[in-house]
């Protein structure tokens, strides 16, 4: 297929639709992980690491994003946390928190 023909061609979207599962349900229980951890996180963490991380959003440092990931898996099980829209939701929660500890 030449480039000419490629692009000439439509796009095709695919939706991917999320398991059944209850959603509502699944982001209380991210809330309530992100904003232990950020709170827990921002009470204990030196004021220039804070503004470190800050620096860096919208990127968590691995070590937070993967102890929220964690700990929300320990609450609703890895199924659920590799859901992207709970993980997206997990991070905001936690960034929300942090902004409203600042």
């Amino acid at each position: 297929m030449t480039p000419a023909t490629l692009a000439s061609k439509k796009a095709t979207f695919i939706t991917v639709n999320e398991p059944d599962v209850d959603l509502p349900h699944l982001f209380d229980v991210a809330e309530e992980v992100a904003e232990s951890l950020a709170r827990n996180w921002y009470q204990t963490t030196p004021l220039s690491e804070v503004q470190a991380v800050l620096e860096d959003r919208p990127i968590l440092p691995a070590e937070i994003d993967s102890t929220l990931l964690r700990d929300c898996a320990a609450r609703i099980g890895e199924s659920d946390t590799d859901l992207q829209s709970v993980r997206k939701h997990l991070r905001k929660c936690f960034w929300d928190t942090v902004d409203n500890l600042a």
